[in-house]
């Protein structure tokens, strides 16, 4: 018999069973252990970067993630304040800019502020102001293309229907002029030819 018939011969392959279960189960635990550590350690190095950015939108992003982990109360708080100051800078940056894109921006982006109709009355109060000046403008230019160009800027503005009356008079005063022109015109002219047909 050889070696390895004898060696085979000396295994319990009962108790090769059990050990190779009982591996399977040790390499299970290890497995959930590993995968349990692995979750644990993306979750953390997720919260400690949320942390680090210290957005609202990285504490969102976690709290998506992490529904229930174990920084969501914590993330949910510091979102909380975190969106309350976020407001608060963009409000005063608004203010800062003073401008009507700064307003609606603002609106769009926090509908739902308390300042919302503050940012609304600054924005009346600007194409108010906006109006009145491309209006002073035109006049002060006093031809059809300045005052088409408010028009265009602001159809239903304060000044528009004043602004179409100074068109249509514009136009009527070009046409008297060019008809003015054109009776004087002919008034030398035409003598001038009848005496020229006579001599003829």
């Amino acid at each position: 018999m050889s070696m390895r018939n004898q060696n085979l011969n000396n295994i319990n392959f009962k108790e090769v069973l059990i050990a190779f279960s009982s591996h399977n189960e040790y390499m299970d635990t290890l497995k959930s252990e590993y995968l349990h550590n692995s979750t644990y350690n993306e979750e953390k190095k997720i919260w400690e970067y949320s942390k680090k950015t210290n957005t609202s939108r990285s504490y969102k992003d976690y709290i998506d993630k992490y529904p229930n982990g174990k920084y969501t109360e914590e993330a949910k708080k510091y979102y909380s304040n975190k969106l309350i100051i976020e407001e608060i800078d963009a409000w005063e940056n608004a203010k800062i800019n003073n401008t009507i894109e700064a307003y609606k921006e603002f609106i769009i982006k926090y509908p739902n502020s308390d300042k919302r109709d503050r940012a609304l009355r600054n924005i009346g109060r600007l194409q108010e102001e906006e109006d009145r000046k491309d209006w002073n403008k035109a006049k002060s230019i006093n031809n059809i293309k300045a005052y088409k160009e408010y028009l265009a800027k602001h159809p239903k503005g304060d000044y528009s229907s004043k602004a179409n009356k100074k068109i249509k008079a514009l136009i009527k005063e070009k046409y008297n002029f060019f008809l003015d022109r054109t009776k004087i015109f002919f008034a030398i002219l035409l003598p001038s030819l009848i005496l020229f047909i006579i001599w003829i």
